[in-house]
């Protein structure tokens, strides 16, 4: 997703009030990064020529799920000035980016490798971004940084001889970069409309950039039913579900348990890939993938020594997580927050 913006769905005061929604919050954040980390696995049964019509049609069928969900809610839908589409369109862009360079980089490098690498450089590129601005850079997240940057590096050690493996880690980096300006743009506009109405017009924006794609390679992921099967199951449940699990999680159990709990999608990934696409990770790359996540869960702590202008914007290190809520908010992966 994240924000602290008004909770996208309440309990009515009847009838949570003598309930703690947090286990079950928490359950459903811990649910929608387990759905995030089975989209690499899924996308691996697909023809590697096909994954690009995988990630177009992932993207309309959960654009529809989305649009129907903020049609029917109680809320419906709000009013967007010129401003807020002007926001939106690159918003729309970045999330098209995403599915276009994530799925070709799972096929490149494989799931565990694609995964981590498009999960722990959105933060450090984030930052990045922010010191060149003229940002301040706290120890902290350079600490959380330089752990996480370790960590990658393990998991992307052993097909270093393969070229074809650099240019996976590549287009992971780049889908990083996406994702990175995706929640960036969540940011900016669900305190205004809402995560789910965000996603729903990112979503349906990046769709329709991406509709001539799926057009032109529906025959070959719609060959047989199999192949159907996964593309509703990546649009409805690593989408729609995914997304609305995770907004209705945030407002009870807060951003920075969020954020951890949504760290659970790179191990969901790479165990995911074992199963169902016989990459089985080595010792490694697990040590990779636990000292990645050691870095991005310090990432996703609040800085103790925080000045009142540092304070201000917060230093949360964009992770798919945090992308997701507000989509998950933050200009960094793992922080206090939207994957094709």
């Amino acid at each position: 997703m994240d924000h602290q913006e008004p909770a996208a769905v309440a309990l009515a005061p009847a009838e949570g009030a003598h309930r703690d929604p947090t286990r079950s919050a928490a359950l459903a954040i811990a649910g929608a990064a387990v759905l995030w980390g089975s989209m690499g696995p899924i996308a691996t049964l697909y023809p590697r020529a096909s994954v690009l019509a995988v990630g177009s049609w992932r993207l309309v069928i959960g654009a529809l799920a989305l649009v129907t969900a903020v049609s029917v809610g109680r809320r419906g839908w709000t009013s967007w000035r010129r401003a807020d589409l002007a926001t939106a369109v690159p918003g729309a862009l970045a999330v098209a980016a995403y599915s276009a360079l994530y799925f070709p980089a799972v096929q490149l490098s494989g799931v565990a490798t694609a995964t981590v690498v498009s999960i722990g450089a959105a933060p450090l590129l984030s930052g990045a971004t922010r010191a060149l601005s003229g940002g301040r850079l706290t120890r902290h997240w350079l600490a959380g940084t330089t752990v996480a940057v370790v960590g990658m590096c393990l998991v992307v050690l052993p097909g270093s001889h393969d070229s074809a493996n650099w240019l996976g880690i590549l287009l992971a980096v780049l889908a990083a970069a996406a994702y990175a300006w995706q929640a960036h743009t969540i940011e900016r506009l669900a305190p205004r409309h809402g995560p789910i109405e965000t996603v729903a017009v990112l979503f349906t924006g990046a769709a329709l950039v991406l509709l001539p794609v799926g057009i032109a390679g529906v025959g070959a992921v719609t060959a047989a039913p199999k192949a159907v099967i996964g593309l509703l199951y990546l649009g409805l449940f690593t989408t729609a579900l995914a997304y609305g699990s995770f907004a209705f999680g945030v407002p009870h159990v807060g951003a920075p348990a969020a954020v951890s709990l949504s760290l659970l999608e790179p191990v969901a990934a790479t165990a995911l890939a074992a199963l169902i696409a016989q990459q089985i990770p080595t010792v490694i790359q697990v040590t990779g993938v636990a000292t990645t996540l050691a870095g991005l869960g310090w990432l996703s702590r609040r800085s103790p020594g925080k000045t009142q202008a540092a304070s201000r914007h917060r230093d949360r290190p964009a992770t798919r997580a945090t992308a997701r809520t507000d989509h998950r908010p933050g200009p960094n992966r793992p922080s206090e927050h939207p994957p094709t």
